[in-house]
Protein backbone atom coordinates (compact mmCIF):
# COMPACT_ATOMS: atom_id res chain seq x y z
CA UNK A 1 0.00 0.00 0.00
CA UNK A 2 3.00 2.25 0.93
CA UNK A 3 4.37 1.50 -2.49
CA UNK A 4 1.28 2.72 -4.41
CA UNK A 5 1.10 5.63 -2.26
CA UNK A 6 4.59 6.61 -2.84
CA UNK A 7 3.99 5.87 -6.50
CA UNK A 8 1.39 8.16 -6.87
CA UNK A 9 3.10 10.87 -5.02
CA UNK A 10 5.52 10.69 -7.45
CA UNK A 11 3.38 11.01 -10.45
CA UNK A 12 1.59 13.78 -8.80
CA UNK A 13 4.94 15.85 -8.44
CA UNK A 14 6.23 14.77 -11.88
CA UNK A 15 2.69 16.47 -13.29
CA UNK A 16 3.08 19.27 -11.59
CA UNK A 17 6.88 19.94 -12.43
CA UNK A 18 5.87 19.76 -15.97
CA UNK A 19 2.68 22.01 -15.47
CA UNK A 20 4.65 24.44 -13.94
CA UNK A 21 7.44 24.14 -16.27
CA UNK A 22 5.02 24.50 -19.51
CA UNK A 23 3.66 27.56 -17.89
CA UNK A 24 7.08 29.23 -17.10
CA UNK A 25 7.59 28.21 -20.93
CA UNK A 26 4.05 29.93 -21.96
CA UNK A 27 4.63 33.38 -20.23
CA UNK A 28 8.60 33.02 -22.06
CA UNK A 29 6.93 32.86 -25.62
CA UNK A 30 4.16 35.28 -24.50
CA UNK A 31 6.58 37.65 -23.35
CA UNK A 32 8.44 37.22 -26.17
CA UNK A 33 5.80 37.63 -28.83
CA UNK A 34 4.41 40.69 -26.74
CA UNK A 35 8.62 42.41 -27.38
CA UNK A 36 8.34 41.42 -31.00
CA UNK A 37 4.33 42.92 -31.58
CA UNK A 38 5.60 46.05 -29.82
CA UNK A 39 8.84 45.81 -32.09
CA UNK A 40 6.88 45.43 -35.33
CA UNK A 41 4.09 47.91 -34.46
CA UNK A 42 6.43 50.76 -33.64
CA UNK A 43 8.25 49.94 -36.91
CA UNK A 44 5.31 50.44 -38.92
CA UNK A 45 4.03 53.16 -37.24
CA UNK A 46 7.30 54.92 -37.76
CA UNK A 47 7.29 53.97 -41.59
CA UNK A 48 3.89 55.36 -41.98
CA UNK A 49 4.62 58.67 -39.86
CA UNK A 50 7.55 59.21 -42.21
CA UNK A 51 5.51 58.27 -45.52
CA UNK A 52 2.73 60.81 -44.29
CA UNK A 53 5.53 64.10 -43.45
CA UNK A 54 6.93 63.28 -47.12
CA UNK A 55 3.47 63.47 -48.10
CA UNK A 56 3.40 67.22 -46.50
CA UNK A 57 6.64 68.15 -47.45
CA UNK A 58 5.96 67.44 -51.07
CA UNK A 59 2.79 69.66 -50.92
CA UNK A 60 5.00 72.49 -49.52
CA UNK A 61 8.21 74.45 -50.64
CA UNK A 62 9.30 74.45 -46.78
CA UNK A 63 8.07 72.11 -43.49
CA UNK A 64 9.98 72.06 -40.16
CA UNK A 65 12.15 69.17 -39.90
CA UNK A 66 11.99 68.41 -43.04
CA UNK A 67 13.12 64.42 -43.91
CA UNK A 68 16.00 63.98 -44.95
CA UNK A 69 15.65 61.88 -48.23
CA UNK A 70 19.49 60.98 -49.52
CA UNK A 71 19.46 57.88 -46.61
CA UNK A 72 20.91 59.57 -44.07
CA UNK A 73 19.70 57.72 -40.88
CA UNK A 74 17.86 59.16 -38.02
CA UNK A 75 18.50 57.34 -34.31
CA UNK A 76 15.83 57.98 -32.06
CA UNK A 77 14.49 56.02 -28.62
CA UNK A 78 11.19 55.11 -27.40
CA UNK A 79 11.00 54.22 -24.19
CA UNK A 80 13.31 51.56 -24.04
CA UNK A 81 13.01 50.97 -27.90
CA UNK A 82 15.57 52.64 -30.05
CA UNK A 83 14.69 53.06 -33.75
CA UNK A 84 16.92 53.89 -36.95
CA UNK A 85 15.18 55.56 -39.72
CA UNK A 86 16.55 55.92 -43.30
CA UNK A 87 14.28 57.12 -45.98
CA UNK A 88 15.73 57.36 -49.70
CA UNK A 89 14.15 59.04 -52.65
CA UNK A 90 14.52 56.04 -55.00
CA UNK A 91 16.20 58.32 -57.81
CA UNK A 92 19.25 58.63 -56.07
CA UNK A 93 19.19 55.08 -55.75
CA UNK A 94 21.08 52.31 -58.40
CA UNK A 95 18.29 50.65 -60.39
CA UNK A 96 19.47 47.08 -60.94
CA UNK A 97 16.68 46.84 -64.24
CA UNK A 98 18.21 49.67 -66.14
CA UNK A 99 21.97 50.67 -64.87
CA UNK A 100 24.67 49.75 -67.22
CA UNK A 101 26.61 46.64 -66.70
CA UNK A 102 29.70 49.23 -65.88
CA UNK A 103 28.06 50.31 -63.30
CA UNK A 104 27.23 47.73 -61.91
CA UNK A 105 30.61 46.43 -61.68
CA UNK A 106 31.85 49.93 -60.29
CA UNK A 107 29.44 49.42 -57.43
CA UNK A 108 30.17 45.71 -56.99
CA UNK A 109 34.08 46.74 -57.04
CA UNK A 110 33.44 49.32 -54.34
CA UNK A 111 31.65 47.36 -51.69
CA UNK A 112 34.50 44.77 -51.49
CA UNK A 113 34.69 42.00 -54.70
CA UNK A 114 36.99 41.55 -56.46
CA UNK A 115 37.28 42.59 -60.32
CA UNK A 116 36.79 39.03 -61.22
CA UNK A 117 33.90 38.72 -58.89
CA UNK A 118 32.62 42.23 -60.06
CA UNK A 119 32.57 41.40 -63.78
CA UNK A 120 30.98 37.85 -62.96
CA UNK A 121 28.37 39.47 -61.06
CA UNK A 122 27.23 42.44 -63.00
CA UNK A 123 27.35 40.22 -66.08
CA UNK A 124 25.19 37.77 -64.06
CA UNK A 125 22.41 40.30 -63.04
CA UNK A 126 22.42 41.15 -66.75
CA UNK A 127 21.88 37.81 -67.94
CA UNK A 128 19.16 37.57 -65.05
CA UNK A 129 17.25 40.53 -66.23
CA UNK A 130 17.67 40.12 -70.14
CA UNK A 131 15.05 38.58 -72.27
CA UNK A 132 17.23 35.98 -73.99
CA UNK A 133 19.28 32.65 -73.02
CA UNK A 134 22.35 34.16 -74.88
CA UNK A 135 25.21 34.34 -71.90
CA UNK A 136 27.21 37.43 -72.00
CA UNK A 137 31.13 37.26 -71.07
CA UNK A 138 31.45 36.63 -67.62
CA UNK A 139 27.99 35.57 -67.57
CA UNK A 140 25.64 32.64 -66.44
CA UNK A 141 21.96 31.44 -68.35
CA UNK A 142 19.83 28.59 -67.52
CA UNK A 143 22.55 25.80 -68.54
CA UNK A 144 24.99 27.35 -66.02
CA UNK A 145 22.55 27.21 -63.50
CA UNK A 146 21.74 23.33 -64.32
CA UNK A 147 25.52 22.77 -64.21
CA UNK A 148 25.88 24.44 -60.53
CA UNK A 149 22.75 22.15 -59.28
CA UNK A 150 20.33 25.09 -59.33
CA UNK A 151 16.60 24.06 -59.52
CA UNK A 152 16.32 27.34 -61.12
CA UNK A 153 17.35 29.55 -64.27
CA UNK A 154 18.23 33.31 -64.94
CA UNK A 155 14.91 34.81 -64.78
CA UNK A 156 14.87 36.54 -68.41
CA UNK A 157 12.78 39.28 -66.86
CA UNK A 158 13.19 42.34 -65.02
CA UNK A 159 13.76 41.99 -61.35
CA UNK A 160 10.43 42.55 -58.99
CA UNK A 161 12.06 43.10 -55.95
CA UNK A 162 15.46 43.59 -54.96
CA UNK A 163 15.68 40.39 -52.46
CA UNK A 164 15.64 38.73 -55.89
CA UNK A 165 18.97 39.09 -56.15
CA UNK A 166 19.01 36.32 -54.40
CA UNK A 167 19.02 34.00 -57.07
CA UNK A 168 21.46 35.45 -59.32
CA UNK A 169 23.83 32.48 -59.60
CA UNK A 170 27.44 34.27 -57.87
CA UNK A 171 25.17 35.89 -55.17
CA UNK A 172 26.19 35.63 -51.91
CA UNK A 173 23.81 36.55 -48.46
CA UNK A 174 26.51 39.09 -47.31
CA UNK A 175 26.94 40.68 -51.01
CA UNK A 176 23.46 41.22 -51.19
CA UNK A 177 23.05 42.56 -47.49
CA UNK A 178 25.89 45.09 -48.36
CA UNK A 179 23.69 46.16 -52.28
CA UNK A 180 20.35 46.32 -50.27
CA UNK A 181 21.06 49.87 -48.97
CA UNK A 182 22.39 50.94 -52.63
CA UNK A 183 19.57 49.53 -54.90
CA UNK A 184 16.18 49.45 -55.85
CA UNK A 185 13.60 48.15 -59.08
CA UNK A 186 11.55 51.25 -58.48
CA UNK A 187 13.63 54.45 -60.11
CA UNK A 188 13.04 52.59 -63.57
CA UNK A 189 15.49 54.67 -65.17
CA UNK A 190 19.40 54.29 -65.58
CA UNK A 191 19.25 58.62 -64.40
CA UNK A 192 21.59 58.60 -60.99
CA UNK A 193 20.21 61.72 -59.18
CA UNK A 194 23.59 62.54 -57.01
CA UNK A 195 21.98 65.46 -55.35
CA UNK A 196 20.25 62.50 -53.04
CA UNK A 197 22.42 59.42 -53.56
CA UNK A 198 23.27 58.25 -49.94
CA UNK A 199 27.20 59.23 -49.14
CA UNK A 200 28.19 55.99 -48.13
CA UNK A 201 26.77 54.90 -52.14
CA UNK A 202 29.18 57.62 -53.79
CA UNK A 203 32.10 56.09 -51.70
CA UNK A 204 31.56 52.95 -52.45
CA UNK A 205 31.92 54.17 -56.46
CA UNK A 206 34.95 55.81 -55.89
CA UNK A 207 36.44 53.20 -54.47
CA UNK A 208 35.12 50.87 -57.25
CA UNK A 209 35.94 53.32 -60.07
CA UNK A 210 39.43 52.25 -60.40
CA UNK A 211 40.08 48.20 -60.00
CA UNK A 212 43.90 48.41 -60.08
CA UNK A 213 44.06 51.26 -57.22
CA UNK A 214 43.92 49.62 -53.82
CA UNK A 215 40.97 50.41 -51.41
CA UNK A 216 43.55 51.98 -48.84
CA UNK A 217 44.97 54.52 -51.60
CA UNK A 218 41.35 56.02 -52.34
CA UNK A 219 40.11 59.57 -51.68
CA UNK A 220 36.51 59.07 -50.16
CA UNK A 221 34.30 61.94 -50.41
CA UNK A 222 33.50 63.05 -47.38
CA UNK A 223 30.65 65.50 -48.58
CA UNK A 224 28.26 65.24 -51.18
CA UNK A 225 30.33 68.04 -53.15
CA UNK A 226 33.47 66.33 -52.68
CA UNK A 227 32.20 63.45 -55.40
CA UNK A 228 33.71 63.32 -58.59
CA UNK A 229 32.05 61.84 -60.90
CA UNK A 230 33.74 58.94 -62.17
CA UNK A 231 33.85 58.92 -66.38
CA UNK A 232 31.51 55.98 -66.77
CA UNK A 233 28.74 57.59 -64.61
CA UNK A 234 29.10 61.51 -66.55
CA UNK A 235 28.39 59.25 -70.08
CA UNK A 236 25.01 57.78 -68.56
CA UNK A 237 24.08 60.36 -65.73
CA UNK A 238 24.36 63.54 -65.68
CA UNK A 239 24.95 64.30 -61.84
CA UNK A 240 24.83 68.23 -61.29
CA UNK A 241 22.94 70.16 -63.81
CA UNK A 242 20.08 67.21 -64.24
CA UNK A 243 16.72 69.29 -64.15
CA UNK A 244 14.74 66.86 -61.88
CA UNK A 245 11.68 67.20 -60.85
CA UNK A 246 10.38 65.83 -57.51
CA UNK A 247 10.65 62.52 -57.02
CA UNK A 248 6.96 60.89 -56.11
CA UNK A 249 8.49 57.54 -54.72
CA UNK A 250 10.72 56.62 -51.17
CA UNK A 251 12.40 53.75 -49.45
CA UNK A 252 11.90 53.48 -46.17
CA UNK A 253 13.93 51.78 -43.66
CA UNK A 254 12.67 51.08 -39.90
CA UNK A 255 14.76 49.18 -37.82
CA UNK A 256 13.51 48.65 -33.80
CA UNK A 257 15.82 47.36 -30.94
CA UNK A 258 14.32 45.93 -28.05
CA UNK A 259 16.11 46.43 -24.11
CA UNK A 260 16.57 42.49 -24.94
CA UNK A 261 18.31 43.59 -28.29
CA UNK A 262 16.06 41.95 -30.12
CA UNK A 263 15.48 43.58 -33.44
CA UNK A 264 12.87 44.21 -35.89
CA UNK A 265 13.28 45.86 -39.09
CA UNK A 266 10.67 46.79 -41.96
CA UNK A 267 11.32 48.12 -45.54
CA UNK A 268 8.33 49.93 -47.23
CA UNK A 269 8.00 51.63 -50.83
CA UNK A 270 6.10 54.38 -50.91
CA UNK A 271 4.68 56.48 -53.42
CA UNK A 272 3.11 59.86 -52.77
CA UNK A 273 -0.51 59.87 -54.66
CA UNK A 274 -2.69 62.82 -53.77
CA UNK A 275 -5.78 60.98 -54.53
CA UNK A 276 -5.20 58.99 -51.58
CA UNK A 277 -6.44 59.69 -47.98
CA UNK A 278 -3.05 59.02 -46.25
CA UNK A 279 -1.22 60.88 -49.31
CA UNK A 280 0.56 57.78 -50.02
CA UNK A 281 0.05 54.44 -51.29
CA UNK A 282 2.43 51.53 -50.78
CA UNK A 283 4.53 49.81 -53.09
CA UNK A 284 6.47 47.43 -51.17
CA UNK A 285 5.70 46.25 -47.69
CA UNK A 286 8.06 42.96 -45.97
CA UNK A 287 10.03 42.52 -43.09
CA UNK A 288 13.92 41.29 -42.34
CA UNK A 289 14.98 38.29 -39.54
CA UNK A 290 16.77 39.57 -36.73
CA UNK A 291 20.19 37.27 -38.27
CA UNK A 292 19.49 40.08 -41.24
CA UNK A 293 19.28 43.29 -39.02
CA UNK A 294 23.02 44.54 -38.11
CA UNK A 295 23.10 45.87 -34.33
CA UNK A 296 23.46 50.01 -35.12
CA UNK A 297 21.60 51.51 -32.42
CA UNK A 298 23.04 54.26 -30.48
CA UNK A 299 20.63 55.55 -27.41
CA UNK A 300 22.60 58.35 -27.85
CA UNK A 301 20.89 60.03 -30.60
CA UNK A 302 17.72 60.24 -28.61
CA UNK A 303 17.45 63.89 -28.96
CA UNK A 304 16.88 64.03 -32.40
CA UNK A 305 13.89 62.45 -31.71
CA UNK A 306 11.78 65.83 -31.12
CA UNK A 307 11.11 65.45 -34.91
CA UNK A 308 8.79 62.72 -34.51
CA UNK A 309 6.91 63.72 -31.48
Amino acid sequence: MLIIVMALLFIVSAIAATLMLTSRSQIRIEAALSTRAGLETLADSLVRLNAFRLSLQQQQDATPNAVSIDGTPLQCQFGNMLADIRVNDVSGLIDINSAPVDILKMLLRGLGTSESQAARLSAEIQDFRDGDDIPSENGAEASDYQQSGRRHGPKNAPFETVDELDQVLSMTPELLQKLRPFVTVHARSPILDLSVAPLPLLQALARGNNANVAWASVTEPVSRDQFQPPAALLTRFNPRSMSRTRSRIFAIDVTVQGPNRGRYARHAVIELATQSKTGFTIREWSSRTQDAVPDVMKASAQAQCIQFE
